[in-house]
């Protein structure tokens, strides 16, 4: 199908029709989206399609501009065979990017900020709905991932560069993406020593029920992880009230899965 020569359009946020539609479905079959199929280009097909040009290249072997606009070459890369096995080069394994420092300095910022759920165990307040918000998350939803993303969104919107995280709540959602994209470090590759947990990087702990829990590390002293959380507590109960800088076991906290980079 030689898709560059018979696509004319742009499409964008606000087109609708056909043509959208088959976007959302070739995204959604490719792992970029869980992507309602209605035909209607808003802001969650937008941040798919900015994600997948994170991704991928053009047929002359340049980076997509990440743009959230699909022109023809976007629409290439979507519907070329090749498009698929043509992934961004991996990230470093133990360096802190510029992206990874930034938001750790605004999770950092927002701990110092002391912010916590109002009322407590309410999952509501004026930050907590703030996090919430950047996701399309409604009041008293969990919020520990949209705190995580948020941070990377303001250090992204920084830097002038799309969100490498997928814009979720669910920190399954979240882990399954990245390791679909090669972005992550495993517990695995840390015990055999293979990589190192930078500062910056985003643990992710799934639980047999499905659900999960993350934050940002600081740092690590041999089995302890130092991080930043939203959605937490310093005791330790399963109800977070706030921001909290915490100490996690990596023997002991089994439900971790690993690290995602970006």
């Amino acid at each position: 199908m030689d898709a560059l020569r018979i696509f004319k359009h742009i499409l964008k946020r606000g087109s609708i029709g056909d043509d959208v539609l088959q976007l959302q479905k070739r995204l959604n079959q490719i792992g970029y989206g869980i992507l309602n199929e209605d035909g209607i280009f808003g802001p969650c097909t937008e941040d798919s399609v900015k994600r997948f040009q994170m991704d991928h290249f053009d047929p002359r072997g340049c980076r997509l501009e990440i743009d959230g606009i699909v022109g023809p070459l976007t629409w290439w890369a979507l519907f070329n065979g090749e498009s698929e096995s043509t992934p961004h080069p991996n990230p470093p394994r133990n360096e802190l990017s510029e992206l990874m420092r930034i938001s750790l300095k605004i999770a950092r910022d927002e701990l110092q900020r002391n912010v916590r759920e109002i009322p407590s165990g309410s999952n509501r307040g004026p930050d907590v709905e703030k996090y919430l918000t950047s996701v399309g998350r409604n009041p008293g939803d969990a919020w520990c991932a949209v705190f995580v993303y948020w941070c990377v969104e303001k250090a992204s919107l920084s830097l002038g560069m799309a969100n490498p995280l997928m814009k979720t709540g669910r920190v399954a959602s979240m882990w399954n993406d990245a390791v679909k994209r090669n972005s992550v470090i495993t517990l695995d590759d840390v015990r055999a020593g293979n990589a190192d947990i930078p500062p910056g990087a985003i643990y992710c702990a799934v639980y047999s029920s499905g659900k999960g829990h993350t934050g940002f590390v600081e740092g690590r002293e041999g089995d302890i992880l130092h991080t930043i959380e939203g959605n937490t507590s310093i005791k330790g109960t399963s109800k977070g009230e706030g921001v909290h800088a915490k100490k996690r076991s990596l023997s002991r906290y089994k439900a971790i899965k690993g690290f995602i980079i970006y």
